[in-house]
């Protein structure tokens, strides 16, 4: 969990802080002496090196949100298996010889508790809610830059 969230801020400061411009003083050339002065205007050119720390940090941060993903995703993942594959142990025994077919879905299906279902929905909160701050901040970062 502590990988996705920093992956995410990470990604977020470096959309939302790292500047990919620098700030250049506008020149003119004197129209005599042939000499070049600023004209006390500032204009905002984009500077390369910036821009490739800016993505390079950004992808580090989407690299670390991603792999947190995968882990947390895969740990939950091994936690149900191995708590089903205890359930089947312990119902093991109980089974008759002959095998009978369930006759609705709730026998089909194991029954879900409120703990359960409100522990998946905070699972999905967790991964969903940094993933929409992402796409929410870049689009206000590509609006603005525009």
């Amino acid at each position: 969990m502590l990988s996705i969230a920093f992956g995410a801020l990470i990604a977020l400061l470096a959309l939302a802080l790292l500047p990919s411009t620098v700030s250049n003083e506008e020149m003119t050339a004197l129209p005599y002496g042939g000499g070049i002065t600023g004209t006390g205007k500032y204009v905002e050119t984009y500077n390369l090196p910036r821009a490739q720390l800016r993505e390079l940090v950004f992808q580090g941060g989407i690299a670390l949100f991603i792999a947190g993903t995968m882990l947390f995703v895969g740990g939950a993942l091994d936690e149900r298996l191995r708590s089903s594959h205890a359930r089947s142990r312990r119902y093991e025994h109980a089974k008759p010889a002959t095998e009978v077919q369930p006759s609705s879905q709730a026998e089909v299906y194991p029954s879900i508790n409120d703990d359960e279902a409100h522990r998946n929905k905070m699972i999905m909160a967790a991964i969903m809610l940094p993933v929409l701050m992402i796409i929410a901040i870049f689009i206000v970062t590509q609006l603005r830059l525009t």
